[in-house]
């Protein structure tokens, strides 16, 4: 490439900050193999931690209150655990994002 006078191309795998700022900086065209997959991860994640706060807004709520149809105590302890389980499931899904992010950036 450079002997030539041509630009070289150089596909970025790489996951380090510093190294691909050293790419990027090397006047290579530089095409970087996860920046595509950061945005839409990061909106996700945004997604997911408004559905957190939802969950546990749907679960405090629940926890303080029958419904009329929950004449035993059991349906009642079965809504609350169904609300309980949607939370952890959110921050399950948080923590799955947060470490995919993690890997690539």
């Amino acid at each position: 490439g450079i002997e030539s006078g041509e630009r070289p191309i150089v596909v970025n795998t790489v996951v380090d900050p510093e190294w691909s700022r050293m790419i990027a900086d090397s006047g290579a065209l530089m095409l970087d193999v996860f920046a595509p997959f950061i945005a839409p991860l990061e909106q996700e994640l945004g997604t997911e931690q408004q559905n957190l706060d939802k969950a546990r807004k749907a679960l405090a709520e629940g926890e303080a209150s029958r419904l009329g149809d929950e004449k035993s105590y059991q349906k009642y302890l079965d809504r609350v655990q169904d609300l309980r389980n949607g939370v952890a499931l959110h921050e399950r899904n948080i923590e799955a994002l947060k470490r995919e992010l993690s890997n690539i950036k």
